[in-house]
Parts: C-alpha cells; structure tokens; sequence
C-alpha cells in the first residue's frame, strides 16, 4: 500500500515538473518571439525615415537611419533586413562613399551568392567608378543568375551604352539576339528593344508586332509593345504611319506625357 502511495506521489512530481517545463518553454519562446516582433517593427521604422531622407536627398542621414536598422542584425539576414542592405548601399553611392556601397553589395553576394540584382547593381557602382573589368564580371554573373535574361541583357546594355562602352553593349544584345527566347509579350518586348538599340529597326519591328500579336487583357507589356512598334516606325523615317499608330495609342493611354510630347513631334514631322 505505501508502495504505491509513493509511486502516485513520484508520478505527480513528475507531471508537475514536465508541466513546469512545457511553461518555462512556451514563455521563452513567447519572450523570443516578442523581442524578435519588436526588433523587426523597429527595423521597419528605422527603414521607412531612411527611405524618406533618401527621397528627400538626405543621403548621410539615410545612410545613418539604414545602418542603424542593421545594428542588431546577426546571422542570416531576413528578407527585411536584405530589403535594407539594398537602401544602404544606394544611399552610400548616392552620397559619395563607393567603396562602402561596394562592400554592402558584396556583403549581400556574399550570402547569397547566386543574387543576380546584387551583381548587377555593384556592377553599375565599379561602371560609374571606372572599374570596367570589375563592372562586367559582375554583370555576367547578373546574366547567368538572373531569371530575366532579356530584360537585364538591355538594363546592362543602356547603361553601358550611356557610359561610353557601345561595343560591348553591342556584344551583349548580340549575344541575347542569337539566344532561345520565350514567346511572351515580356521576351518580345526585350527582343524588339534590343533590336532597336543596335539601330535594326525591322527586326525589332518584328518582334514588337509579334508580341502586340500575343497580348492578352491588361497585359502589362502593352504599352512598351505599342510605343516600341511606333519608335521603330519612326526610326525608319515612316512618320505617317508613326502617326497613325500613335493617335491610336493616345485613345487608350491619353494621360501619357511622354506619348503626347512625342506625338506633337510626329505632328510636326507629317
């Protein structure tokens, strides 16, 4: 009998003290959890005034706000805080200090080697900087990795072509024109853009009509379709049919500044 009174007893301790355990669990995680909420609705404070004294061109002061955002950060970096990193870096570059948004930029490649927009955008900062050899490795590393390769082949090449480098911008479009391409409103635009920039206006005719030929409702491609099918047109010296094309494009888009600019040119042109 007093056996078992002392095995019930020894149960009871035990239950007690599994029960005491599960709650000293759940109110660590609950204390984790809450300081992890806090530190994020921070990081995301600390994000928003820096994103509004970048916009303002406060740029040192973003650059304080941002850095500040990261102060706690360890580990793996969460999407908010890589969101940051981004912010960072271009705040730095916009306020003179290159070698820092290099090395944020690097910090983010560094955890995710594979990060296509983090190649691109050190590469536009070695570019601007005059480290042409650095500035397209990274920009092939951008290509390789990137799921857009239409559209980041032109971003890299415009910008190539503003600072000076037309030959290997050239390259780069070549390159994407003897590529496999998807037959989707997106890749035609690209096709036809990259086309235009190598000055070959009946190529890239026909890829923009193909693509315009594909669209589908509310089709977010339409616009540049339509607006890359009237610039190749106008390219060419077809001003009337420019023209055409353009009044026809103002009927749906009426509130385009730039497309009503343009058509004050074509105006003047027919």
């Amino acid at each position: 009998m007093s056996r078992n009174l002392y095995r019930r007893r020894r149960n009871r301790r035990i239950r007690s003290l599994l029960v005491l355990i599960i709650v000293l669990v759940i109110l660590v995680i609950a204390f984790l959890c809450f300081i992890n909420i806090r530190k994020t609705h921070n990081e995301e404070e600390l994000r928003q005034q820096g994103i509004e004294a970048l916009d303002s061109s406060n740029y040192d002061e973003a650059v304080s706000y941002f850095e500040e955002a990261l102060a706690t950060q360890t580990g793996d970096y969460s999407r908010l805080e890589e969101d940051i990193m981004f912010y960072l870096a271009n705040a730095q570059y916009l306020d003179g200090d290159s070698d820092s948004a290099i090395d944020t930029y690097t910090n983010l490649i560094d955890a995710d080697d594979e990060d296509d927009k983090a190649y691109y955008l050190r590469g536009m900062v070695y570019l601007n900087t005059e480290d042409y050899s650095a500035a397209l490795d990274d920009f092939d590393n951008a290509i390789a990795y990137t799921d857009e390769n239409a559209k980041m082949t032109c971003a890299i090449a415009d910008e190539l072509c503003s600072a000076g480098y037309e030959d290997e911008a050239d390259k780069y479009l070549n390159s994407l024109l003897s590529s496999k391409y998807d037959n989707n409103s997106e890749s035609l635009y690209y096709m036809g853009y990259a086309s235009s920039l190598l000055e070959e206006y009946d190529k890239a005719l026909s890829y923009y009509e193909e693509g315009i030929s594909l669209l589908e409702d509310e089709d977010e491609y339409e616009d540049d379709l339509l607006k890359g099918q009237i610039s190749a047109y106008e390219y060419q010296g077809d001003f009337e049919k420019a023209y055409e094309l353009m009044t026809t494009y103002l009927k749906k888009y009426p509130n385009d500044e730039e497309a009503i600019r343009e058509n004050t040119f074509l105006e003047s042109r027919i």
